[in-house]
């Protein structure tokens, strides 16, 4: 066996379900702690994806669908935000809901368009984080906006769209 895969099976011999389980509630109590946020937006008849993309960008926090879905997006993304300078948070949910708000806050729209996958407008908003070494990373927020207004964090992380 390789010294690779027996540490492998070593770590993977550590978790437990209770581990699991309690790391997740951990997480779930840190996004309960964050508050509920806002995940509507006014859209009137005329608007262009551009005037929908700019109300997203108003909004401070959008939570994923439910407080469990939010914490397993920000253990997915831990090592999308390592190294990165500008965020504060030491735990993986709150600098994933830091680094998630300053790109809807403080980024640059890259795409708003109507969505091809469904009724709705697809807005990607990117900003670019400086990292310790002195580079810096792109991240990216992809969200869909329904007719009636509510906005929908389908992802955040490293930039994936074209």
């Amino acid at each position: 066996m390789t010294k690779d895969k027996l540490a492998g099976n070593e770590a993977a011999a550590k978790i437990t379900a209770e581990g699991v389980s309690a790391d997740l509630a951990a997480d779930i109590s840190v996004v309960e702690e964050l508050g509920p946020g806002s995940n509507r937006v006014d859209v009137h008849e005329g608007d262009t994806p551009a005037d929908i993309a700019a109300r997203v960008q108003r909004l401070e926090r959008v939570p994923y669908e439910s407080p469990s879905a939010e914490a397993y997006h920000a253990q997915k993304h831990k090592k999308d935000l390592e190294g990165l300078s500008e965020l504060r948070a030491d735990d993986a949910v709150t600098r994933f809901a830091e680094a998630t708000r300053l790109t809807l806050t403080d980024g640059a729209v890259y795409k708003a368009e109507p969505s091809t996958k469904k009724e709705a407008t697809a807005v990607i908003i990117r900003r670019s984080f400086p990292t310790v070494d002195g580079e810096s990373k792109l991240l990216e927020a992809i969200l869909y906006v329904d007719p009636d207004g509510q906005v929908v964090l389908a992802t955040f992380g490293e930039k994936k769209a074209k």
